[in-house]
């Protein structure tokens, strides 16, 4: 809502032309109020000479719905439905993948033709959703009530809430009906759970998280943080102490953290001892393919996609099992169809550059 010396003003009705608002001569504006989001991100395309925005999008998820607002793509800000639908069903960045617009809707100016900016729109509709959602969605007070930790996943099934990925996994096989994925020997059961012990109780956190914020994450909040105060607001805003402390020391010293060598040794260590047991049995918990496996897959593939499959490209028995579950119908499911575009080319690209400190840090 805009507020005047006068009235209120709809902010849908505020704006009426490229240069022209609603205001009446003599009117001030004096304030704006809106309802508070739970998450919300701004992207724009600048022209790569004059800076001028030839396209950008706010994209907003509250108590209101979803809203999408896009400037410089017309004659002044305007709010889309169709964007609006479309992630009110499906708040993730791949919804604005389907999105088409009219360009005869569009301005043409010296900076862009319109057909252009209705073929960006999407992409930089895209883009805001990524922000709002790297603002930390597991922070708001709905998720909260879910879980206290602010640590997602979180099922939720019959009312009951279900937390930690490899208690939510074992949940899922035991509720529901499907082939059996705990082995039936008491032996074979508990070598799975040694395995998502090992999950559990370092390799997500802090190793998982610090290999990829070390090799490409810190990338791309630099792009934000592009200033030593914005970077220590952003650590302000870390909630998690010794989370907080990885983080500056990631910012600080990149491949030289021990954060990072620790996590790096780790792998290396986790990946050894995957070799000798499935050097045994064609699987991490006997014969079968169970929860063992399903659960350590995604740390294994994060190293793919960081591009450090050398760690276990010559360990054949990883390497063997790796390929058999990538050959897995579901896999492209659970794991390829999930992906985001944008990061894997940036753990692609920053992991080749992070190698050589890999493979120097594990000969040294």
């Amino acid at each position: 809502m805009i507020h005047t010396n006068r009235r209120e003003i709809a902010a849908d009705d505020f704006f009426t032309g490229m240069f022209s608002t609603a205001l009446d001569s003599q009117e001030i504006q004096t304030a704006i109020t809106f309802p508070l989001p739970e998450a919300a991100g701004y992207f724009k395309l600048p022209h790569p000479a004059s800076g001028y925005v030839l396209c950008g999008a706010f994209v907003a998820r509250g108590p209101e719905g979803v809203r999408v607002a896009v400037n410089g793509a017309g004659p002044c800000v305007f709010r889309d439905a169709s964007a609006e639908a479309a992630l009110a069903d499906r708040f993730y960045p791949e919804t604005a993948k389907a999105l088409a617009f009219d360009a005869e809707d569009f301005t043409e100016d010296l900076h862009a033709d319109k057909h252009y900016r209705a073929q960006v729109l999407p992409a930089v509709i895209r883009q805001a959703t990524e922000r709002a959602l790297a603002k930390g969605d597991q922070f708001t007070d709905a998720f909260l009530a879910l879980n206290p930790r602010a640590v997602v996943p979180v099922l939720v099934h019959d009312g009951r809430i279900i937390t930690e990925s490899t208690i939510i996994n074992e949940y899922i096989a035991e509720a529901f009906d499907g082939p059996s994925l705990m082995p039936a020997d008491p032996w074979w059961r508990a070598r799975k759970r040694y395995w998502s012990m090992l999950l559990d109780t370092g390799l997500h956190s802090p190793h998982t998280t610090v290999l990829s914020f070390v090799i490409a994450l810190r990338f791309a909040f630099l792009k934000f943080l592009d200033t030593p105060q914005k970077i220590e607001a952003h650590l302000k805003s870390v909630r998690d102490p010794a989370s907080r402390e990885r983080q500056r020391e990631a910012f600080e010293l990149g491949y030289e953290a021990q954060s990072f060598r620790t996590a790096v040794f780790a792998f290396d260590a986790l990946l050894e001892e995957m070799e000798d047991a499935l050097a045994k049995s064609p699987w991490l918990a006997g014969d079968a393919l169970s929860l063992a496996d399903l659960d350590m897959a995604p740390y294994v593939h994060r190293l793919d996609t960081l591009g450090l499959s050398n760690l276990y490209a010559e360990r054949p028995h990883v390497a063997e099992w790796y390929n058999r579950l990538q050959a897995r119908p579901s896999w492209k499911t659970a794991i390829t169809d999930a992906h985001d575009a944008n990061w894997l080319e940036l753990m692609a690209v920053k992991g080749r550059d992070a190698w050589p400190e890999v493979s120097a840090l594990l000969k040294a």
